[in-house]
């Protein structure tokens, strides 16, 4: 976290790691194993054709009324899609003259 956050977005931050990864979060150090295990059990030939979907919360977006940008308004990829987009936008910037 930025130390020249603002206190309340440094409390909204730390509110959000204590319900996501805290003592009594959704996800936990020891979900690391099921994760790899879930890559496992998706790597079979039955999948080939089958893609992941991402649109999960697509559209459901918005400002945040108390912090800047914008925040998807439940658990969904936004964040991801969010990053992949910036990341593609930049590698185009750095090819142009």
């Amino acid at each position: 976290m930025p130390r020249d956050a603002p206190d309340a977005v440094k409390q909204a931050l730390r509110q959000q790691y204590s319900f996501v990864l805290g003592p009594a979060g959704i996800v936990e150090q020891e979900d690391s194993e099921a994760w790899a295990q879930q890559w496992i059990g998706s790597n079979v030939d039955y999948l080939d054709d089958r893609p992941y979907f991402y649109g999960l919360g697509q559209g459901e977006e918005g400002v945040h009324p108390d912090m800047p940008g914008v925040a998807g308004k439940a658990f969904n990829e936004y964040y991801a899609r969010a990053f992949y987009q910036r990341w593609r936008a930049e590698l185009i910037a750095g090819e142009t003259p």
